[in-house]
């Protein structure tokens, strides 16, 4: 759970002492990847060490490579590093893993949202096909996985057009 939630009115306050901790609990215990993830996540929710949260992302998932948090977490600092291919790739399996419990849910929409920002996002004209032939081949990926669920059909055919009218 972020520590925020509990508390949004002294949002800056918290990010001090979260940051403050979760470092502490990163360099005690540099293995676990709950604190490698919140850390990160915290980053990639100030803007900050953009490579740091990669890292930290990286990590995270090498512990626990199926947790749909940790995932959404690197897609999201990818996503705040510049580099888009692998933040599609990272968001990907956030889709297809089975959700557990409210928490990977929250990090599916998590991901939408991030899906949603990467699409809109500002590309080097010199990595835009790539990023584009990627997309398209996510997009195909994702809407034959998700032939029986019409809400993520939904939500897919809607990043799509998002998708093409930002291309035209």
């Amino acid at each position: 759970m972020r520590a925020k939630e509990l508390s949004p009115q002294e949002k800056s306050s918290w990010d001090g002492r979260l940051k403050d901790l979760y470092e502490k609990a990163v360099a005690k215990d540099p293995d676990n990847s709950t604190w490698s993830n919140q850390l990160a996540w915290l980053y990639v929710e100030q803007r900050i060490m953009p490579q740091r949260a990669v890292e930290l992302a990286q990590q995270a998932v090498k512990n626990d490579p199926m947790q749909t948090t940790v995932l959404d977490t690197l897609g999201w600092a990818y996503l705040r590093n510049g580099q888009h291919h692998k933040s599609l790739r990272a968001f990907e399996p956030v889709f297809l893993n089975p959700l557990k419990n409210e928490e990977e849910l929250k990090a599916q929409e998590s991901s939408w949202e991030g899906l949603t920002e990467l699409v809109q996002a500002e590309i080097e004209p010199a990595k835009s096909q790539e990023f584009d032939r990627a997309f398209l081949n996510f997009y195909h990926r994702l809407s034959r996985q998700f032939a029986d669920n019409p809400k993520a059909q939904e939500k897919l055919e809607a990043l799509l057009e998002l998708f093409q009218a930002k291309r035209k």
